[in-house]
């Protein structure tokens, strides 16, 4: 995507904030190849007098996502490598536009020369989860799905496979866990990738998480912008390292107990 007659300086700005996502996506080891993708509402920061819809052809999504009609979103490239993004993202984003029948996206950034680039394969899940936050009238505008390697090798392990016993672990290697993610990570058995089951799984999820594992997978995490979207991930990611270095040097982690974390849970959520 070049700069386009409608490009502003807010609209660049979310474009860096994607580029420097992606590369911390890319340098912590959560995107090997082209995995991980990476959506933002961006629709406040469209200057609708600037755009000339009907040269745009549409495409089909498969269904409608009512609450999303005439919205606009950058999106991770299909196919698109985090490195890349972080390093070229005019050439590896996508500005897409929802059509008024809210079933339909234009491609706003196409071009002659990028005109191979499409959204992320994992579209329809992205806009399901932000058709979610527009109907509830949220704040969240940033969704983020990264293959947290130490988040999925705790959901290989049996006793782990559970979100009482993963958050027991989340939540008990370091009180920041708790702060960052009050409500914990939710945690969803393994469904195929891009399935309806683990869209509509995922869904289900974010009615009382921000942060969602899907088992030996990675996880998506959303935000109210994108950095917000990150941390949820990096916090996760880090105790889940902790636990699993203490294990690798041969030792079980006490870890906080449950009055400590009840007690930092309840201060958090009453504030």
């Amino acid at each position: 995507m070049k700069k386009l007659p409608f490009m502003n300086r807010a609209i660049e700005n979310e474009i860096k904030s994607m580029a420097e996502v992606a590369l911390y996506l890319w340098k912590n080891g959560w995107a090997e190849r082209n995995a991980g993708n990476i959506s933002i509402n961006i629709t406040d920061l469209i200057q609708e007098n600037f755009l000339v819809q009907d040269r745009f052809p549409f495409v089909k999504m498969g269904k409608a996502f009512s609450n999303l009609s005439l919205k606009y979103f950058l999106v991770s490239a299909t196919g698109t490598r985090m490195r890349d993004l972080a390093r070229d993202p005019y050439s590896n984003i996508c500005l897409i536009r929802i059509s008024a029948g809210a079933d339909e996206y234009q491609i706003m950034s196409r071009k002659d020369d990028n005109h191979h680039l499409l959204p992320t394969s994992e579209l329809p899940t992205h806009m399901a989860i932000h058709n979610k936050f527009h109907r509830r009238k949220t704040k969240y505008k940033a969704v983020v799905h990264a293959h947290a390697d130490e988040l999925i090798a705790l959901s290989q392990i049996k006793e782990m496979q559970s979100e009482k016993a993963m958050n027991r672990v989340i939540w008990g290697m370091q009180a920041e866990s708790i702060v960052v993610l009050p409500d914990g990570i939710a945690y969803v058995p393994f469904e195929l990738s891009g399935s309806d089951k683990l869209a509509e799984a995922t869904l289900k999820a974010l009615n009382h998480h921000k942060i969602v594992m899907w088992e030996k997978h990675g996880c998506l995490a959303i935000g109210k912008n994108l950095f917000e979207a990150f941390d949820k991930t990096d916090i996760a990611a880090k105790s889940a390292r902790i636990y699993l270095s203490c294990k690798a040097a041969g030792f079980t982690p006490d870890g906080l107990s449950d009055e400590m974390i009840e007690e930092i849970r309840t201060g958090i959520l009453e504030k």
